[in-house]
Order: C-alpha cells, then structure tokens, then sequence
C-alpha cells in the first residue's frame, strides 16, 4: 500500500475541492509558512501556484468561495503537507491508529 507521499498516476480525474474565503486564505497561509522554513519545498510551491492560478473564485448565497480542482496525486501531496504542518505545531492527543478501519 502506498503512502500519502507517493508518486503514482492517476487513473481517475481531478476532483473538485470548494473552500470558503477563510479556509483558501488559512490554506495559503500554512503554505507560505511551510516555503519561509524551506523555500525548497517542491510541492508547496506547486500547490499554491495551482491555488493560485487555477482556483476560481465565486460568490454564493452571499458567501465568497473557491474552488480548485485536485488531481489525485496533488490531492496527496496537498494533505501530506497537511500533516507535516499540524505535526510540526501539535502532538496528537490521542492515538487513533487501532480505530482505524472499524466502525464509529
């Protein structure tokens, strides 16, 4: 089984993922912090480029959104700097490993 972090082809198409105004600019955020600690970070840079170029910004019902479609592999990528982020600020609380797979 491959973890978040591999490089494999994608056999579907990308998905849509809709963010609120304050959640495109928390994600944004965390990318740009990620890039100050290392300015070499590949696929940080990829992905805010993508957010930025590609996202569409839209209002509904009052409320500005964006909406930014994901390949699978960018998805990855995406919640492994996810993880790496809240890792580096937070321990977990609990361990949910043995959770995992059962029913809630």
């Amino acid at each position: 089984m491959k973890d978040a972090t591999s490089k494999s082809k994608s056999t579907r198409g990308p998905v849509a993922v809709t963010l609120t105004r304050e959640h495109a600019n928390i994600l944004l955020m965390m990318l740009d912090i990620m890039l100050k600690a290392d300015p070499d970070n590949e696929d940080a840079v990829k992905l805010k480029r993508k957010i930025i170029t590609h996202g569409r910004t839209y209002n509904s019902k009052g409320d500005d959104r964006v909406v930014i479609y994901f390949y699978e592999q960018e998805a990855s990528a995406l919640i492994a700097l996810m993880i790496y982020y809240i890792g580096a600020t937070d321990e977990p609380q609990e361990d949910y490993f043995f959770s995992i797979g059962k029913k809630v």
